[in-house]
């Protein structure tokens, strides 16, 4: 059996990012909430190393003395911290099929699954990360764009209008001049409120990160672990995507009540 929890990196809060075999004791809620346990204390503070953690050292664990039936006899598990390099990143918890204390051998083996768990997990990070510059970028660019647009158009518009006012000064038709700054102005209004539709559309947060950002909240204060599935996610609105963000937030505010 095992279970992961690692750092939100917008929060800093622990969440359960996964869970394999968890004995009934453990599969409730209540016992794997985001509350602090001496294994997360000595994660934050730089001083949890691989080890056993018997029933008594883990405040999730110690209450299930009274009820061996729900622990399946789990007496012990090891606790893994999680790095990238200098950064921390989790807690990997493993327990053996005989709920046994783990070797020296086999926690020098966990280690070593540990780090590579951390090279996939600082992969994760970088592309999401990939993403974020991407988006930048793409605004930077949707700005200027704005920016070049806007400008070139307000310049051919009061040329237009000073052409017409010169024509009203000596006597000219000026509706031509006017009729060509008018047609300008829509055509740059039209322009600028696309830009600013594209624009807005990177800056808010795609849909799928918001969502993974509000399931890593809600397993923090719950312990009931999300699981966000959006492969291929079609092409929305911000307005549909702000509608699903608040379907999903309503629907985990109703799994917390019920």
């Amino acid at each position: 059996t095992g279970w992961i929890w690692l750092t939100d990196a917008h929060s800093g809060r622990f969440y359960g990012a996964v869970a394999r075999e968890l004995p009934p004791f453990l599969r409730e809620p209540v016992r794997m909430t985001g509350h602090t346990c001496w294994c997360l204390k000595a994660f934050r503070a730089g001083r949890l190393t691989a080890g056993n953690i018997d029933v008594m050292e883990c405040s999730r664990l110690r209450a299930a003395i009274a009820t061996p039936a729900e622990t399946h006899g789990l007496r012990y598990h090891a606790s893994i911290p999680l790095y990238f390099g200098d950064r921390p990143l989790g807690i990997m918890n493993v327990a053996a099929p005989a709920w046994r204390k783990l070797t020296a051998r086999e926690l020098d083996l966990l280690s070593t699954i540990a780090s590579q768990v951390g090279v996939a997990i600082e992969r994760a990070r970088l592309a999401g990360e990939s993403v974020h510059v991407a988006r930048a970028e793409e605004r930077a660019r949707l700005a200027r764009e704005i920016h070049d647009t806007l400008a070139q158009k307000l310049t051919a518009i009061g040329l237009h209008i000073e052409t017409a006012m010169d024509g009203l000064r000596r006597g000219d038709g000026a509706e031509g001049s006017l009729r060509k700054a008018l047609d300008l102005s829509r055509t740059a209004l039209d322009e600028a409120r696309g830009s600013i539709r594209q624009l807005r559309s990177t800056t808010a947060p795609p849909l799928v990160e918001a969502l993974e950002k509000l399931a890593h909240a809600f397993a923090a204060e719950t312990g009931i672990r999300v699981d966000v599935r959006a492969a291929a996610a079609p092409a929305l609105s911000q307005r549909d995507e702000e509608e699903i963000l608040r379907i999903a937030g309503e629907a985990l505010a109703n799994v917390r009540k019920h």
